[in-house]
């Protein structure tokens, strides 16, 4: 008679949160009520599941928890040589799971290898239910006491600092693992074009760094503060009739603790032009220059030529040449907008609703 394999794996997510969840990418799955828990294994492939950006996001947002499980492992023995395989297969999973779900600090591969077995030379498996737990001592994570190769849990006690290993099959092997929470910034995920917005109540006088007049003055650009609870700021050059303005704005900028030197730096405004007025000539440009702390300047940065706007809010980009650019640097930027009506019947009227800066960060 056939051997009838009796493992029956489980992996089991809860709903932590006061609302309904769906997982957009796992569509079989069905919404995770509140307090709620559900076998994944039910719906979908561990392929589909480990390829679920959703997933992870929510696991990293602590929304969802998982717990992977296998019921009725075979014993089996486990030599010194042969526990990084073992590792490799229930426990693989399982690690990556964690590894995903707490900010993907390091690679699993690498994770692994740091992985060092206790002085008893291997895992000698038994049989029964436990829960082994250890702390943090010196940046090391050491797990004490019995750790089984099937169906083992990972838990990360993010409260108490604990994380501990539900397990199916004891042994009596001393593991230490890495603290995922010491990571250097420089080991992080880089992400790209992330926007640090510029308040419009930072733009000033390029003359003399005085705040903006309440109009535009035919060499500064308006700011317009808005009725509070009702209008947000925005800034706004002189209203043209059959006539041109050319207006300027400046501000200062510090590149953040996060940004990775020499990477993207771009500068984005958003803004429109208004009629009744017909635009003639209308057109925004940008100048950036990198301060070097001595009264002394780069030469410009912008690499992007002006550009005409439209009759639509849209964002425009400008490029910033990155290569000697460094965490802390100050760049002084500065505006110019020309607003031309070309008819000479009606007022033509060009508004800024918003400006940033997009930066490649990590951490």
């Amino acid at each position: 008679m056939p051997k009838v394999n009796t493992n029956r794996e489980k992996w089991v997510v809860k709903n932590t949160t006061r609302f309904p969840i769906i997982i957009g990418d796992l569509p079989k799955v069905p919404a995770i009520r509140t307090g709620k828990i559900l076998n994944l294994l039910r719906y979908a492939t561990k392929q589909e599941i480990g390829q679920s950006k959703v997933l992870v996001d929510l696991l990293r947002a602590r929304k969802l928890t998982l717990k992977k499980s296998v019921q009725n492992v075979a014993k089996e023995n486990v030599t010194k040589d042969k526990a990084r395989e073992s590792v490799t297969s229930v426990e693989k999973e399982e690690l990556e799971a964690t590894v995903l779900a707490y900010n993907e600090l390091v690679e699993l591969r690498e994770w692994l290898d740091n992985v060092i077995l206790g002085d008893n030379g291997g895992l000698d498996l038994g049989s029964g239910n436990l829960t082994t737990t250890g702390t943090i001592t010196g940046g090391i994570l050491t797990i004490n006491g019995p750790l089984g190769s099937g169906g083992a849990s990972f838990l990360w006690d993010d409260k108490n600092q604990i994380f501990s290993i539900e397990t199916k099959n004891p042994s009596s092997a001393t593991i230490q693992i890495p603290e995922l929470a010491e990571v250097a910034r420089s080991a992080m995920l880089q992400e790209d074009a992330v926007v640090i917005p510029i308040p419009l109540s930072a733009w000033r006088q390029t003359g003399n760094m005085e705040q903006l007049p309440a109009a535009g003055d035919g060499t500064n650009i308006g700011f317009i503060p808005g009725a509070f609870a009702t209008n947000s700021p925005y800034l706004q050059p002189t209203v043209t009739t059959g006539a041109t303005a050319t207006e300027y704005a400046r501000t200062q900028v510090v590149l953040p603790e996060c940004y990775v030197n020499a990477q993207t730096v771009t500068f984005r405004i958003r803004m429109t032009a208004q009629n009744p007025g017909v635009p003639g000539t209308i057109t925004i440009d940008l100048r950036a220059f990198e301060s070097d702390g001595q009264r002394g300047i780069s030469a410009d940065l912008c690499d992007t030529a002006q550009q005409s706007y439209v009759e639509a809010w849209v964002d425009y980009d400008f490029v910033i040449t990155p290569t000697d650019l460094v965490v802390g640097d100050v760049l002084d930027l500065e505006i110019k907008v020309v607003n031309q009506e070309s008819l000479g019947f009606d007022p033509l009227y060009t508004w800024i609703g918003r400006t940033s800066l997009l930066i490649d960060i990590k951490g």
